[in-house]
């Protein structure tokens, strides 16, 4: 599903164990907002063991400081929810900053954190570890 909310968008879906997220544009506190009500709607079928997210911000503009400050608490979430690993697609330098203020880019995480070029490298290393039982994603 692709969502407009006027202030960027996105699309989400699931495959096997793994949640792929796209995100396009420039988001705000009401854009991300819709974003976890969303996410956090399909993850319930995936949090009662291990699972992984795909965030592909190839097309992902910035964010204001108010959703960099709802992604902390959303990163949380899904931490405290049972994701083990997480392939970033498509990362600048922006992009890089705006990330590891919101907690994603600490040293300590990079075995659980890889960023990725193309989705098909994301998808073939969670496929790797066994979240994928094939190499396509959505």
């Amino acid at each position: 599903m692709l969502l407009n909310s006027g202030h960027g968008s996105y699309q989400i879906c699931v495959k096997e164990r793994v949640i792929i997220s796209q995100s396009f544009g420039s988001w705000n506190d009401v854009t991300i907002n819709n974003f976890i009500k969303e996410y956090q709607g399909v993850a319930q079928n995936l949090i009662n063991k291990p699972w992984a997210g795909i965030v592909d911000v190839t097309h992902w503009e910035l964010a204001t400081l108010e959703a960099e400050n709802i992604a902390k608490g959303f990163e949380l979430w899904c931490k405290e929810h049972n994701r083990q690993y997480v392939a970033i697609v498509g990362i600048t330098p922006l992009v890089n900053y705006q990330l590891a203020r919101a907690g994603l880019t600490r040293p300590h995480q990079q075995e659980n954190i890889k960023f990725f070029t193309d989705t098909d490298d994301a998808v073939g290393w969670l496929t790797g570890l066994n979240f994928f039982n094939t190499t396509r994603g959505c």
